[in-house]
């Protein structure tokens, strides 16, 4: 394999960075855009857990490993149970 080295000015990668910056800005507003639209609800860890059709020591397990994250009153939201419902890598799945 061959190394190449590639020059550019000081302006050319200002200008590389912003695009970026501004291509990631607007996906991330369209996300909190969109976010913002959806019906968040907020459930207790038992209701969350029937929900999932789970144990409650088990939606306590999820919590506490931070695969589910709980609001400081220890309540679930609604987002997070479909996100966990929509990672590849969970169990559940």
């Amino acid at each position: 394999m061959q190394n190449k080295v590639i020059v550019i000015t000081p302006e050319e990668l200002n200008e590389i960075l912003q695009t970026k910056f501004e291509y990631f800005t607007d996906q991330l507003i369209e996300r909190l855009e969109a976010e913002r639209k959806k019906d968040v609800k907020i459930y207790t860890l038992n209701k969350a857990a029937a929900i999932l059709q789970v144990s409650y020591t088990k939606i306590k397990s999820l919590t506490d490993s931070g695969k589910i994250k709980t609001t400081a009153d220890n309540r679930i939201l609604s987002t997070e149970i479909d996100n966990y419902l929509n990672n590849p890598d969970n169990e559940n799945n």
